[in-house]
């Protein structure tokens, strides 16, 4: 049991020293989201990212993104539907985090950048539409989400709804449809 502060800290700092760099900097963030911490810190930052110095024999250097980032970005694309803004989310993630997969916690924190709502009881529900949709991949696991090709063309052209509407169009959909009926043989 822990009886101080002090304890709890010394022991979040141990199980956090046997992480990478990367992975921790993923779990502080995913810790903040969870307990509603807000992830502006200091002079305007809304989160962490890892880039390669340029000699590359130190550590990777971490640099601070504006707070606004996030909520101009969602500000930019306009999305109108909660599975919009869940492919919002993960597409700002690829470019700023240059990641490519997302989990849920990774997507609450960017939505609280965002200033957005983030719905975690219809979180799956949600998912579940937005691959139906064709915005995220199929067979990434229940714990991440991936965008597909063609959600991140999809984010890419909002807020154009005329450029968004004619990718719908122009995307054939696999299957469906009614099957051609065999004709019948006769009786003999």
């Amino acid at each position: 049991m822990i009886k101080s502060s002090g304890d709890a800290l010394s022991k979040i700092i141990e199980q956090l020293q046997q992480l990478e760099d990367l992975e921790r900097d993923r779990v502080i963030r995913a810790a903040l989201a969870f307990f509603g911490v807000e992830q502006d810190v200091g002079n305007g930052s809304d989160g962490l990212r890892r880039e390669n110095p340029a000699d590359g024999k130190a550590g990777p250097k971490i640099i601070r993104e504006r707070a606004s980032g996030a909520k101009e970005f969602f500000d930019n694309k306009d999305p109108r539907s909660k599975i919009e803004e869940l492919a919002v989310a993960a597409r700002f993630r690829e470019e700023t985090e240059d990641v490519h997969t997302s989990s849920q916690e990774e997507l609450r924190s960017i939505f609280g950048a965002a200033r957005r709502t983030f719905d975690a009881h219809n979180f799956r529900r949600d998912i579940d539409n937005a691959r139906t949709k064709r915005l995220f991949m199929r067979g990434t696991g229940r714990d991440s989400v991936q965008l597909s090709s063609f959600g991140q063309t999809f984010v890419d052209a909002l807020p154009d709804r005329e450029k968004v509407k004619s990718l719908r169009s122009s995307v054939r959909r696999r299957g469906g449809g009614r099957k051609k009926k065999s004709p019948k043989k006769a009786k003999a």
